[in-house]
């Protein structure tokens, strides 16, 4: 009985290492993009600071999972990197998906203005 009740501990212990980092690490909140064609030149000054903001935010948790992973790489199990990496990868996904969407604003943008 001991066995077992040592086993489900240690089993529970390194599964709660992958959720550790999970939980250690902020993954960058949402922007919402202003519309290139009818935004100001405020609002797009705007959506700039706020899309550098999630780059530096997205990139300040890249680097904590990173240091996370590194020092619990002992106790994590396969299923807990896994995990890790796939989130990693999303959040990298999101940060290249925000870019390449505010620089079609951009563009809206100079479109309306030279329309003006």
């Amino acid at each position: 009985m001991k066995k077992i009740l040592v086993s489900v501990t240690f089993a529970l212990s390194v599964l709660g290492a992958g959720y550790a980092i999970a939980e250690s690490c902020s993954e960058p909140n949402d922007v919402q993009l202003p519309d290139g064609a009818s935004a100001s030149t405020d609002e797009m000054v705007a959506g700039q600071q706020a899309v550098k903001k999630y780059i530096a935010d997205g990139e300040a948790f890249l680097s904590c999972m990173e240091k996370e992973e590194k020092a619990n790489a002992d106790s994590l199990t396969d299923e807990a990197k896994k995990a890790n990496v796939e989130r990693y990868n999303v959040v990298v996904d999101k940060m290249q998906v925000l870019a390449q969407n505010f620089n079609e604003q951009i563009k809206a943008y100079k479109a309306a203005q030279a329309e003006q």
